[in-house]
């Protein structure tokens, strides 16, 4: 593994460096993003539960993705390197082209959901898919985070002193500020059996419901009709007269 060092004169970062960090830090979740949708078969257990868990928080890294890419454009543009995004075309723009409906699945469903008291289920996930015309399946999803954790990777070999720089700006500043920032605390509890400390957890929530006479279980319920009827009304197949 090749060494890099950097000289560092300030701890005060500049812009670009502060941008730079940003793509760093999802720079990694799109890589463990791209290879963990690769690795999970269509036909396993549960598989659609774990990837759909996934593919909403490919959403939200990919808004972040395209925020972060905003700012180091006007970063570029202002050293005169457009010529670096422009040779980066190919990478972004698949995901740019797609920014109106991952900026509204992630505003209304993954990140927030339904906050806005006025416009709750205005429309529903399948009227925002149906409307943006989004092309967001496995494969649309595995591409973009490919071409994102690409993009950075290029970003960052062609900026690599602002790259690391930034890195190690960002740790020597938490260590000037406070040393015992990387020192373990010892007055913070964490839990050490999770699953003893959760059926406890259950079990006084349960025994609060008891006592306030309210149902201590789950629903058992397995089914759950749509409408007050089961059947639904006829469709007309000739126009009325």
């Amino acid at each position: 593994m090749n060494e890099f060092k950097v000289k560092v004169d300030s701890l005060e970062m500049t812009q670009l460096e502060k941008d730079l960090y940003r793509l760093a830090m999802i720079e990694g979740r799109f890589y463990f993003l791209h290879i963990m949708l690769k690795q999970i078969p269509k036909d396993e257990k549960h598989g659609y539960s774990f990837k759909s868990l996934l593919r909403e928080h490919a959403v939200i890294q990919l808004h972040n993705f395209l925020k972060i890419r905003d700012s180091i454009r006007g970063d570029l543009r202002q050293l005169g390197k457009e010529n670096v995004d422009e040779s980066l075309k190919p990478l972004w723009q698949p995901i740019h082209g797609q920014r109106e409906a991952i900026k509204e699945f992630r505003n209304q469903y993954y990140a927030h959901i339904q906050e806005d008291k006025e416009t709750q289920f205005n429309k529903t996930i399948e009227q925002i898919l149906y409307d943006s015309k989004f092309s967001g399946s496995w494969n649309d999803i595995l591409y973009y985070t490919g071409c994102a954790w690409h993009y950075s990777r290029l970003i960052q070999g062609n900026f690599e002193s602002e790259w690391f720089t930034a890195q190690s700006k960002y740790t020597l500043t938490n260590i000037t500020k406070d040393i015992g920032i990387i020192f373990p605390r010892d007055d913070i509890k964490h839990i050490q059996d999770v699953d003893l400390e959760l059926k406890n957890s259950v079990n006084l929530a349960k025994e609060n419901l008891k006592k306030n006479n309210l149902k201590c279980e789950g629903s058992s319920i397995e089914k759950v009709s749509f409408s007050y009827t089961e059947d639904l009304p006829e469709r007309k197949t000739t126009p009325e007269t």
